[in-house]
């Protein structure tokens, strides 16, 4: 007995929608990784060393050309623009490269760096600080010990914070060598930066931190404290 003829536009059909999906998701696949090797890559922030700026679990986008782009195995095959001050970057840490940091930049080639009694100066230039509002630290564990400031220095103005019982602290000076930039937390008293370990090598910097797509509170839960708050002023606000 032979098959009935209506069989074979259903067989192809369905081989054709198959096709067709498994060619939707080849693609989209290797859109993803175009995406994430050279435009932008994602990063879940895990300490406080940027805050205000960036919080622990914020999630964070860092857009990767405006620097120059990294192939895999290749390094660098296109260049573009050098960091700037008051640039929030997305960098390999210089003692371990398979790290990742994230800080903020104040010096570049050729500028002298020192800190004296906690302010920042910069090619003999003492930035200027003042008190701004503290309702950004309000979430946070410890927010009665932290002082937020508005630090501004050669066009550049943007908020760090000091731990009310810090002692004034004493950097430098130092001149930032070639082709590196000098990186600070905005989180002043709590940051691992170029002050402990150097500057950064242009090369080990990836991109430029341009926006938080999502920012999770783990310290303050719901659900029986199974989930995390969504923040939800922060989700989609660009990093200055």
């Amino acid at each position: 007995m032979g098959k009935n003829i209506s069989e074979y536009p259903l067989k192809s059909s369905l081989k054709h929608f198959f096709k067709s999906y498994v060619n939707q998701i080849f693609f989209a696949i290797l859109l993803a990784l175009f995406v994430r090797t050279f435009i932008l890559t994602a990063y879940k922030v895990p300490t406080s060393s940027m805050i205000p700026t960036l919080k622990p679990g914020d999630f964070i986008f860092s857009f990767k050309p405006i620097y120059g782009l990294h192939a895999p195995g290749i390094g660098k095959i296109f260049l573009g623009q050098s960091p700037e001050r008051g640039d929030v970057v997305v960098f390999s840490y210089p003692d371990r490269p398979t790290t990742t940091y994230v800080k903020r930049v104040v010096a570049l080639e050729g500028d002298t760096v020192r800190i004296e009694d906690g302010k920042l100066i910069i090619n003999e230039m003492t930035a200027q600080y003042s008190d701004a509002d503290p309702g950004p630290l309000a979430d946070l564990p410890g927010a009665a010990f932290l002082k937020l400031y508005t630090e501004s220095i050669n066009s550049s103005a943007h908020p760090i914070v000091r731990h009310t019982e810090s002692a004034s602290s004493k950097f430098g000076p130092i001149i930032v060598p070639p082709k590196s930039v000098f990186v600070l937390g905005d989180n002043r008293d709590a940051s691992d930066d170029s002050r402990f370990w150097g500057t950064v090598p242009l090369d080990l910097v990836e991109g430029k931190v341009v926006t938080i797509w999502l920012s999770l509170d783990w310290q303050n839960r719901w659900a029986g404290g199974r989930l995390p708050h969504l923040r939800s002023n922060r989700t989609f606000s660009l990093v200055k």
